[in-house]
């Protein structure tokens, strides 16, 4: 899973390149946040997360990556970003 930011589209191709075919992309950290519980400890669990650190919505990847260590077992990558003001 990666979360969407200017460069998640390269990313994405660059991972297709090694054979991770299935990258899921979300916009917010909500979103990603309620994907990785709601497919925890399913056969369909994400193996890797990366994130931006700059979000659209109220949690940042700082946050997120918080959530994600307390509640799961799932490594994440986290990217800084530029944020463009």
């Amino acid at each position: 899973m990666t979360t969407a930011s200017p460069s998640s589209s390269y990313l994405k191709r660059q991972l297709k390149l090694f054979n991770y075919n299935n990258v899921t992309t979300v916009t917010d950290a909500t979103t990603a946040l309620d994907m990785l519980r709601e497919r925890k400890g399913t056969d369909d669990q994400f193996d890797l997360v990366i994130s931006d650190i700059f979000m659209v919505d109220g949690i940042d990847g700082f946050k997120l990556l918080e959530h994600i260590g307390l509640e799961m077992d799932i490594p994440v990558i986290r990217k800084p970003s530029l944020k463009l003001c």
